[in-house]
């Protein structure tokens, strides 16, 4: 399926980690990418992609750094590099004040166009500075993910993350752990949150994130 570039405002972007050595899981990010292209109809060639990738990380220095990769509608590629820092733990997180609309597409495909996550992490920051993450949730009262991580819950000892049905990023580390059998899918309803022990934000750069959950008004 392919839908219009829309107003084309906007680039495909992935976010890899180059561990000093070799880019994590590079081939889910580029076979994701792909598919984005596909989907809106971007301009796709691998070879100049991976090309211009790793000779922008050879240039790096063998420590951390997050590589955001862009490609915009005429194919042009950027590569941009910035080096991971440490961050307190655990996240603390709010959930978004209204539910997404599980329609877009921009919740499924990776790109720069984030007024989604960006509009639910404005609404909480003019009332609230108590948190560093938003927790985004569907019609149904499902949790889907945070706006830059997706989300994993402990449930009886076993280890759930919400289906990409929810209207959610399929994260490659997702995708990896799920492989692995690391994690399951299970939908996460709001109302169960306050019950649950303990959960993580997980993404492809900075992999398990313990997170808490901030509810106080």
């Amino acid at each position: 399926m392919q839908i219009p570039i829309l107003d084309g405002q906007y680039d495909l972007l992935e976010s890899l980690l180059w561990d000093g050595q070799s880019l994590f899981l590079g081939p889910a990010h580029m076979d994701r990418l792909q598919k984005a292209a596909n989907f809106f109809g971007y301009p796709f060639d691998q070879i100049k992609i991976e090309t211009e990738l790793h000779q922008h990380c050879s240039g790096l220095p063998e420590s951390p750094h997050k590589i955001r990769l862009l490609v915009d509608k005429d194919g042009v590629v950027t590569c941009q590099s910035i080096k991971i820092s440490s961050v307190s733990q655990p996240i603390i997180c709010r959930l978004a004040e209204f539910p997404i609309d599980t329609n877009s597409p921009f919740l499924y495909y990776k790109t720069t166009k984030r007024s989604i996550y960006d509009q639910a992490m404005a609404t909480l920051l003019s009332k609230y500075s108590d948190f560093e993450e938003v927790l985004l949730w569907n019609q149904k009262g499902e949790l889907t993910e945070s706006s830059r991580s997706n989300v994993v819950i402990e449930r009886g000892g076993e280890l759930f993350t919400p289906p990409v049905d929810c209207g959610l990023l399929a994260g490659t580390y997702r995708q990896y752990l799920l492989q692995k059998g690391k994690i399951q899918e299970g939908i996460i309803y709001l109302d169960e949150l306050p019950t649950v022990r303990s959960f993580w934000l997980i993404n492809s750069v900075r992999k398990w994130q313990p997170a808490q959950l901030c509810v106080s008004g």
